[in-house]
């Protein structure tokens, strides 16, 4: 491609502009081939930089289409809802009671393996403790917990990465309230 159509990139510091009331803004370097010095041609069959373009990025997507076949990767279907696993929530999440500080000595801390179990520490006193954290909702992140003391009931997550929800220990003070907490 190079051979047969020579040319450079024109260079222009970052830059932005507002489009149906979105600012967008360009990365550094702002390099545009385009119709300067270089044509980059066609992708499958669609041709690359015709038309008006509102932005950036191309919201083209008869060209991400055509990109994917050529790439031998399924297209996938907008419509379809993603379908959420055990395993999307996976991670450490960090709950502890709303209003206190995130550290290393409040809360407990809930690992979500890549299979779906769970284990779990008690971040005052360091120890890991046997519980039990299931998905009611995968589609929303809800869950109960357990570690046989106490209960719990609550949300995570996928998209924000953060938690929470209510619990019930017997043994601790207040016994009820509630929790916030995010993934690392």
């Amino acid at each position: 491609m190079i051979a047969t159509r020579g040319g450079s990139p024109c260079i222009y510091a970052p830059s932005s502009f507002v489009y149906g009331g979105v600012t967008y803004t360009s990365d550094t370097p702002n390099e545009w081939w385009s119709n300067s010095t270089l044509s980059l041609g066609k992708l499958g069959t669609v041709p690359v930089n015709s038309g008006p373009a509102p932005g950036f990025y191309t919201g083209n997507t008869v060209a991400a289409t055509a990109l994917l076949t050529q790439l031998g990767v399924a297209v996938p279907d907008p419509s379809t809802p993603l379908a959420l696993t055990a395993t999307s929530y996976q991670g450490t999440w960090d709950l502890r009671e709303p209003g206190t500080v995130p550290s290393a000595t409040n809360g407990t801390t809930v690992f979500v393996n890549a299979n779906g179990s769970v284990s779990c520490q008690d971040r005052a006193t360091s120890q890991f403790e046997a519980c039990t954290l299931t998905f009611t909702d995968l589609a929303t992140g809800a869950f109960s917990y357990t570690n046989g003391t106490a209960t719990a009931t609550g949300t995570l997550d996928f998209a924000t990465g953060t938690a929470s929800g209510t619990f019930n220990d017997p043994s601790a003070t207040p016994a009820a309230g509630s929790f916030v907490g995010g993934r690392r």
